[in-house]
């Protein structure tokens, strides 16, 4: 389940570093790639705590999810940082875009893992 995470994600953020090109200028793909990348790290580390927990005691699991969710605000607190301190390269649409076209799809994908 972690390896696929993260190829999903390294997928997702080709796909966003494409689009973003294609649509804006290869600024804008590099910096929404880069968050993707970041969506992709967080989540697959926010799967790896979590793949331990399943079946254990709620609050272990809680815990755990608790974490993971810490992880993945971390990634938003991140893009105004990155906005603020470079913008030329991390445009503000295109940060969010790319966070978030690869995070929500993988949250969706997290779902399999509580089946």
């Amino acid at each position: 389940m972690v390896g696929k995470t993260a190829g999903i994600g390294a997928g997702l953020t080709l796909v966003v570093l494409v689009v973003m090109t294609a649509v804006w200028d290869l600024k804008a793909g590099v910096g929404g790639a880069a968050f993707g990348a970041l969506a992709t790290i967080l989540q697959t580390i926010a799967v790896a705590m979590m793949k331990p927990a399943i079946g254990a005691h709620h609050t272990t699991m809680f815990k755990r999810y608790g974490l993971g969710l810490a992880l993945r605000m971390l990634g938003v607190v991140l893009i105004p940082v990155a906005v603020l301190s470079a913008r030329a390269w991390f445009p503000p649409l295109a940060a969010a875009f790319g966070y978030l076209g690869v995070m929500v799809p993988l949250l969706f994908y997290e779902t399999r893992l509580f089946r």
